[in-house]
C-alpha cells in the first residue's frame, strides 16, 4: 500500500462510520420501540403525516400481528394520500381482531377517499354502530351520502354531526359542499369562513376555499387561497390533494 493510499485511510473511515450511523438512525434502528411510537404521536399532532408513515411501516414491518398499529398506518395512508391501501390495512386490523367500531372508522375514511362510497355507507350502517353514532360517524354517513349524490341525507347526517360536535372542522366542509348544491354558494361560503375560523391551519379548509372563488369567478382571491394551501400540502404529504379543480 502506497504512502499516498495509508495517510488517507484515517480521515476516510472516520467519514463512512458517520454516514453509516445517521443511515441507521434515519432508519429508526437503535431507537427503542417506545421512542418510535412516542415520535409517531407527535407527528399525528403536528400534521407531519409523512414521517408518520415511515416508522409506522417500520413498525409494523417488526409487528405484522399488531392490530393497533394497522389501524395507526390505515390512518397515516389515507392522509398521505393512499386510500386503497388504507383500506386494505384496516381490514387486516379487523382480522387481527381490532375492535369493529375502530376498524369501521378508518375503513369507511379511505373506502370514501377511494371513491366507494356504497361500500363506505354499508359498513357504517351495521347496526351495532347505532348506539355509539358519534360526530364522527355521523359525518362520515354524510360524506357515504354526498358522494352517492343523495344530498338531502348528507345535509341531515352533516348537521346531525355539528350538533353533537360544532368543532368538527370536516363535518362543516362536508356541510358546506352540500349547501352549495342545493341552497346555493352563499350558505357554502359561511361554512368554509367557519371551518377556517376554527382550524386556521386545515389543508381542506383552504382547497373548498379556493374551489369555491374559483366556481364565484374570483380568480386573484382564489389563487391566494392556494397560495396558502400549498405549505399545508406539503407538510401532510400529499401534494395531489393540492388540487383546486373547479368540478
Amino acid at each position: 500500500m502506497s504512502n499516498l493510499l495509508r495517510s488517507r485511510l484515517p480521515t476516510r473511515v472516520p467519514a463512512v462510520g458517520l454516514i453509516a450511523v445517521t443511515l441507521l438512525l434515519g432508519c429508526g434502528i437503535g431507537e427503542s420501540r417506545e421512542d418510535r411510537i412516542a415520535r409517531v404521536a407527535a407527528s399525528f399532532a403536528s400534521a407531519d403525516y409523512r414521517t408518520a408513515l415511515i416508522d409506522l411501516k417500520n413498525l409494523v414491518r417488526e409487528e405484522p400481528q399488531n392490530a393497533d398499529l394497522r389501524l395507526r398506518l390505515a390512518e397515516a395512508l389515507l392522509l398521505t394520500g393512499a386510500p386503497e391501501v388504507a383500506a386494505a390495512e384496516a381490514r387486516k386490523a379487523r382480522e387481527l381482531g381490532a375492535p369493529n367500531e375502530s376498524v369501521v372508522r378508518q375503513l369507511a375514511a379511505a373506502l370514501i377517499g377511494a371513491g366507494r362510497f356504497q361500500e363506505a355507507l354499508d359498513e357504517l350502517s351495521r347496526p351495532e354502530l347505532e348506539p355509539v353514532a358519534d360526530a364522527t360517524l355521523l359525518r362520515l354517513r354524510g360524506e357515504a351520502f354526498a358522494g352517492l349524490g343523495r344530498l338531502a341525507e348528507a345535509r341531515e347526517e352533516f348537521t346531525d354531526a355539528l350538533a353533537k360536535d360544532p368543532q368538527d372542522v370536516a363535518a362543516r366542509l362536508g356541510l358546506a359542499a352540500v349547501l352549495e348544491q342545493l341552497d346555493g354558494s352563499d350558505a357554502a361560503k359561511r361554512e368554509i369562513d367557519r371551518a377556517l375560523e376554527l382550524a386556521p391551519q386545515e389543508l381542506d379548509a383552504h382547497l373548498a376555499l379556493a374551489r369555491w372563488f374559483i366556481r364565484a369567478g374570483e380568480q386573484e382571491q382564489a389563487y391566494r387561497a392556494f397560495t396558502a394551501a400549498l405549505p399545508l400540502a406539503r407538510q401532510r404529504g400529499s401534494m395531489h390533494e393540492a388540487s383546486v379543480d373547479a368540478a
